[in-house]
């Protein structure tokens, strides 16, 4: 069973994602965005050129779904929703239809692995780790959008709220 986790940039869900790696015995999957963003010399994503960034974002989103291909059954920290709502947030007035099409198209693929969606609401609060943005507002505007997101997909059914142990 392939688990992803939901959440808003804001929060930090580490000690879910290993509990429901180590109830699961799974491997965990852990974002591969601040390491696509180092190797290409920058820190975050929002200050790579728009342009870069936007295939930057699409290159994530397809990194997403080989690892979905190769590791099926394992917890991923992460889901494409978070992907999509982040570039929603940031990325959209430099989006074409067209990009935006070939997005959705790839993140339907992802989600067709999904098996369970974690929503991680009652979270804590990250603390500053260099890379993530931690607004609250942003947060809450992107967790509104992976609402969206959750619809669009029709993944209601697999979506839940984790509950730590």
């Amino acid at each position: 069973m392939t688990t992803v986790f939901m959440k808003q940039p804001n929060q930090d869900i580490s000690v879910y994602v290993t509990e429901a790696a180590s109830k699961s015995g799974k491997s965990l999957i852990e974002d591969p965005a601040r390491a696509v963003c180092e190797s290409l010399g920058y820190q975050t994503l929002y200050e790579i050129p728009s342009m870069q960034q936007i295939q930057v974002r699409k290159d994530l989103i397809q990194i997403h779904l080989d690892q979905l291909q190769s590791n099926t059954g394992a917890v991923f920290d992460h889901s494409v929703m978070n992907y999509l709502s982040d570039w929603m947030r940031w990325s959209w007035s430099d989006t074409t239809t067209e990009v935006w099409d070939e997005v959705i198209t790839l993140a339907k693929k992802c989600t067709e692995f999904y098996e369970s969606v974690y929503v991680c609401s009652n979270a804590p609060l990250a603390g500053y780790d260099g890379y993530t943005w931690l607004d609250k507002r942003n947060a809450e505007q992107q967790a509104e959008l992976n609402r969206f997101m959750l619809e669009k997909f029709d993944l209601g059914g697999a979506c839940k709220e984790y509950e730590a142990s």
